[in-house]
């Protein structure tokens, strides 16, 4: 297996887009330089100090690039930007491919698809189409509106290397995370990433650095276990950096990832085809995951709320470390049996800490937005409430 990260360049200046194509090379395998963002391009400049090899990419604004002048001219500049020097060119597949294939080698022309609304239903049909064409490299980029769409980027990667054909594929998007960083596994010819400290040209895209250092891409094999952190939105959490640090200190061959899903089925479809070995879980997933867990820890069972999932051969068993989490440091300073608590909110954390005070004998007000989820938590725990 492969692993190829290339760091997208997004600059203004061809000065600049060089310097930080040289950059890339400390993470990268490959440079795309983003042409359509440069106010100044001179293709000399920015394609003969190269380090890495490079993609050339002149993105019209149709197909979510900046690039908004003649079609011709920009068919002409990526035609030259590949007898320049460029190692690549990218063209879409809804443009004059044919006219970049016949004036450069087919291995040296990145044919390209994007959806940035879905993950449509025909991508297979899609790919073929694309893959009559005999360009060198396929690629295929959607939107991922569900966990889910995840899996349809996979089995089309699986078809591609069937087929002994060169795809890179991936889903946008929060959602589609996973597909960037499995997606090398999966058998995509290359992943793309962002350059450390600067702005990506695509939603989802994760930091070159933090590919290889978080994540760990590079010794993702089909033998990693995988887990995560299921929720919505993600974008937020620390827990892939504390968890696979975790891993990455205990020698663990397992990678945990951000999975932001639709809804706990969305999960679950996901978790199975993956397949996925446990699961952190925040909102607004922690009752879902209750209702759905085969066995419950005890304090699970009681707050009705599950932050921790794990595989078992009879299905999920639920666990909420919430209760013990918000406990032990709270006991270390205070006596609680017989104090009086106000806790905000009604949510899954706010389960976890009336379950835990309660346990010790505090009187508890639950103040929170929601009445009605309010008197539910107050019902369950036989406790005040108030808005």
């Amino acid at each position: 297996m492969t692993v190829r990260i290339c760091v997208a360049i997004r600059e203004s200046t061809t000065a600049q887009a060089a310097e930080a194509a040289a950059r890339a090379a400390e993470w990268a395998d490959l440079a795309e330089i983003r042409a359509d963002y440069i106010r100044d391009l001179e293709l000399k400049q920015l394609l003969h100090a190269k380090k890495i090899p490079v993609i050339f990419t002149l993105r019209p604004v149709q197909e979510g690039g900046e690039y908004s002048g003649p079609e011709s001219s920009r068919l002409e500049t990526i035609i030259a930007a590949g007898r320049e020097g460029a190692d690549y060119v990218d063209v879409e597949f809804s443009a004059y491919w044919a006219g970049v294939l016949n004036a450069l080698p087919a291995t040296q022309v990145i044919l390209s698809h994007h959806d940035f609304v879905k993950t449509p239903a025909n991508l297979s049909a899609l790919f073929d189409s694309m893959a009559e064409t005999k360009a060198g490299i396929l690629k295929i980029a959607t939107r991922a509106e569900r966990l889910s769409d995840n899996l349809e980027i996979s089995g089309l990667l699986s078809r591609a290397t069937t087929r002994g054909l060169n795809l890179s594929a991936l889903a946008m998007g929060g959602g589609g995370i996973p597909s960037r960083i499995l997606g090398p596994s999966w058998g995509s010819w290359m992943t793309y990433a962002s350059l450390p400290g600067s702005e990506g040209t695509a939603d989802g895209q994760t930091a070159a650095d933090e590919l290889i250092r978080t994540y760990r891409i590079r010794n993702i094999g089909p033998g990693t276990r995988v887990y995560g952190v299921l929720g919505r939105p993600l974008a937020h959490s620390l827990s892939p950096r504390i968890h696979n640090a975790a891993f990455a200190a205990n020698g663990m061959d397992a990678v945990y990832l951000p999975l932001e899903a639709a809804d706990f089925e969305d999960f679950e479809a996901f978790a199975r085809a993956i397949p996925v070995h446990g699961a952190s879980v925040t909102i607004p997933f922690k009752e879902a995951a209750h209702a759905r867990s085969s066995s419950l820890a005890i304090e699970a069972d009681q707050t009705g709320a599950v932050n921790t999932l794990i595989r078992t051969p009879g299905g999920w068993h639920g666990e909420n470390t919430d209760v013990e989490g918000f406990m032990r440091p709270f006991r270390r300073r205070f006596h609680v049996g017989r104090s009086r608590a106000v806790v905000l909110g009604a949510g899954g954390a706010a389960r976890a800490v009336v379950c835990g005070l309660r346990s010790q004998g505090t009187t508890v007000c639950i103040v929170a937005r929601n009445l009605e989820r309010a008197r539910l938590l107050a019902e369950r725990f036989q406790t005040e409430y108030r808005v």
